[in-house]
C-alpha cells in the first residue's frame, strides 16, 4: 500500500512539473527533494529546478542559504537543475 501511494504521489509531482514547465508564469521551482533530477527530464521546457541540499529542512537553514540562492538564480537557466549545497 506504501509503495502504491508513494507512486501516486511521484506521478502527480511529474505531471504537476510538467504542467509547471509549460507554463510561462514560473521560472523556476525551489525545492528540496534530493531525487528530483532522477523523477525528471526538463529538456525543452522553459522551466529550470533549484535543489536545497541542506543537513535538515528546518526554515532556518534554508534562510541561511539564501545568499547562494540568489547568486544561482541568476544564472540558471531554462531545462537546468542546479543543486545548492549548505555550507
Amino acid at each position: 500500500m506504501l509503495d502504491d501511494t508513494r507512486h501516486g504521489l511521484v506521478e502527480c509531482f511529474k505531471r504537476r512539473i510538467a504542467f509547471l514547465g509549460r507554463s510561462r508564469r514560473f521560472d523556476v521551482i525551489l525545492t528540496a527533494d534530493t531525487n528530483i533530477k532522477a523523477q525528471q527530464n526538463l529538456s525543452g521546457r522553459n522551466i529550470a529546478i533549484l535543489v536545497l541540499r541542506a543537513h535538515n529542512n528546518r526554515l532556518v537553514t534554508h534562510v541561511e542559504m539564501l545568499g547562494s540562492v540568489r547568486r544561482q538564480l541568476l544564472n540558471i537557466g531554462p531545462g537546468e537543475i542546479i543543486e545548492v549545497f549548505q555550507q
